[in-house]
């Protein structure tokens, strides 16, 4: 552990009279090499806008804001912010958006290809990644430091506990990479779990074609909803699509009717999304 850091982060907490805030999900990562580290695995030079998610005191928007063109920092902490806007005066490339990333239309990122970098709170780690997506926003890599669990899932392979909507939902636009893992001993407070570092790099070309990508993601999302349950058990139950229609769309993959959700890679279920959007 750092501890050089570690006590400069206190200090900026004492000085300001501030906590770590549990409904904000704050955790400060206090390893100077790490942060090093993060910024390397983002490819940042000076071309690049980094949109950063979550800085809190900004020890890796420092970095970022060395290293980049531009920075754009949503911090939905009102106290965060007066710390940012006071120890990271000095860079004219930084713009700080005091807002709920959640919530913001983000009109402020359209017409920019962006990379974006984050330490993203253990809870909303996947509603955050889901506005990302669905967003018709330039993405064109993440690094983000999420839960270990988390990360494990976003590569998930299929036929294995940790393949899900999620791993699908990613793999169909990006290439996900673990980079490295992190010790919750890095954190002030130290949470409960330990942390990985994952790039997500945007694919040239889409991994599967889809006629209407809305519909297939209701496909993928409905077939996971429970994992015990069959496929035709779970879309039955959540879109209304018959039994029998799913599995007889399953035979013609060559799969069989009581297939469940984690069995089918995701060229399958482009293909089934299709031969049920037939019988919509």
């Amino acid at each position: 552990m750092n501890l050089g850091k570690y006590n400069s982060t206190r200090k900026i907490l004492d000085e300001y009279r501030l906590n770590a805030k549990k409904k904000f999900g704050q955790n400060f990562l206090i390893d100077q090499n790490i942060l090093k580290k993060i910024v390397v695995g983002a490819k940042i030079d000076k071309n690049t806008i980094v949109v950063e998610i979550g800085p809190g005191l900004g020890s890796l928007t420092e970095h970022l804001c060395k290293s980049a063109k531009e920075v754009i920092a949503y911090e939905i902490d009102p106290d965060m912010v007066r710390v940012l806007n006071e120890t990271l005066s000095e860079h004219d490339n930084l713009t700080i958006v005091n807002s709920d990333f959640l919530k913001d239309d983000l009109s402020l990122l359209e017409n920019k290809e962006i990379v974006v970098v984050a330490n993203l709170p253990y809870y909303i780690t996947t509603p955050i990644l889901f506005k990302m997506l669905e967003s018709q926003l330039d993405i064109k890599r993440f690094v983000l430091m999420m839960q270990k669990e988390v990360a494990n899932r976003l590569s998930g392979n299929i036929n294995t506990k940790e393949y899900n909507a999620l791993s699908i939902a990613i793999q169909y636009r990006l290439e996900p990479e673990i980079l490295f893992n992190v010790s919750r001993e890095v954190f002030l407070p130290k949470p409960n779990v330990d942390s990985s570092v994952i790039l997500l790099e945007r694919l040239e070309k889409k991994r599967v074609d889809v006629s209407d990508e809305e519909w297939f993601f209701k496909i993928v999302k409905s077939s996971f909803t429970q994992r015990r349950k069959t496929l035709a058990n779970n879309l039955s139950f959540t879109l209304g699509v018959s039994k029998q229609v799913v599995g007889k769309a399953l035979l013609k993959l060559g799969k069989r009717e009581d297939s469940r959700a984690e069995s089918l890679s995701i060229e399958d279920f482009a293909e089934l999304s299709e031969e049920l959007k037939k019988g919509e």
